[in-house]
């Protein structure tokens, strides 16, 4: 009886020895602290640590992460989203804010979308537009339908009606009017105004759109312009393109050349080979091949 007695006071030992190591091992570590809340129609559902939750009836607001802000205020259907040391902001109507990692999102308006991501900044405003931006990079919008998206230190704006505004690797982009579009890819610049205008730009180029339906197309290096009714430009190889005021003009260089068209109808300005072609007033075109100069029509 002896033996067993000892056998059920060391079991009960190891027992106690086993349950206090477990709750060493399980134990939150020493100074941890859940930075957590949530705000629904008002009410402060959940608090704990630095975070910060404001909501009203309607909304709702999310935040995660030491010093997080979201807040979701006025009118209704909006919901504000915040981790890691981020701020977040929607209002109006059924849009919605995230941010993600020491970055800053807003929406305000209508079916507005708002995401930043790696410290960046995305502010989506007006009527069904959608802001994203991520690693440190901005993103704007507002009007009607616009979309402005921006990555890796770019920064995208998008303005009117249907415009859509794109920007990656180090790049500008901005689009403005009516189905405007601007595209700037690896270190480049775009700007798009008008209806319908397009600008397109990559490997440090620029390319730049204004008027009616004008396509700007830059590549490796070059400067696109268009500008005008019907106006196309597009510059490939450390090349220069421009049109300027006129009906359907176009002008096309490539490889180190320079082609400009303008202040004429239906011009037309080629030039490749490290040449330039230049087409004025008139109707007239210019050809230029192989390190030619050629210039056609009436220039001011």
């Amino acid at each position: 009886m002896m033996l067993t007695g000892r056998r059920s006071v060391s079991t009960l030992a190891m027992l106690a020895v086993l349950a206090a190591t477990w709750t060493f091992a399980t134990a939150a570590p020493a100074g941890a602290v859940d930075h957590s809340c949530r705000s629904v129609n008002g009410v402060l559902e959940e608090q704990s640590g630095n975070a910060t939750c404001i909501s009203t009836r309607g909304n709702r607001a999310v935040a995660t992460g030491d010093g997080s802000v979201a807040e979701a205020t006025g009118g209704w259907g909006n919901v504000a989203i915040a981790h890691q040391s981020s701020t977040a902001t929607a209002s109006g109507y059924f849009s919605q804010a995230t941010a993600v990692d020491n970055s800053q999102a807003i929406a305000v308006g209508v079916l507005n979308r708002a995401r930043a991501e790696n410290s960046s900044d995305s502010t989506a405003g007006g009527n069904a537009t959608r802001a994203t931006a991520t690693n440190t990079s901005s993103a704007a919008t507002s009007g009607q339908g616009t979309t402005a998206t921006a990555d890796a230190g770019s920064s995208a704006v998008a303005a009117g009606t249907g415009t859509t505004a794109t920007a990656q690797d180090a790049s500008v982009a901005s689009a403005d009017g009516v189905r405007s579009r601007a595209s700037a890819l690896d270190d480049s610049a775009a700007s798009a105004t008008g209806t319908r205008a397009v600008a397109d730009a990559a490997v440090t180029s620029a390319a730049q759109s204004n008027g009616t339906a004008p396509t700007a197309y830059a590549r490796d290096g070059s400067v696109a312009t268009a500008d005008g009714a019907y106006a196309y430009a597009k510059a490939i190889g450390q090349s220069s393109a421009s049109t300027g005021l006129g009906d359907s003009n176009r002008a096309i260089a490539i490889d180190q050349s320079l082609a400009q068209a303008g202040n004429g109808n239906a011009n037309l300005a080629f030039a490749t080979g490290v040449s330039d072609a230049t087409a004025c007033g008139g109707g007239e075109r210019a050809l230029a091949f192989n390190g030619n100069s050629v210039t056609a029509g009436i220039c001011p």
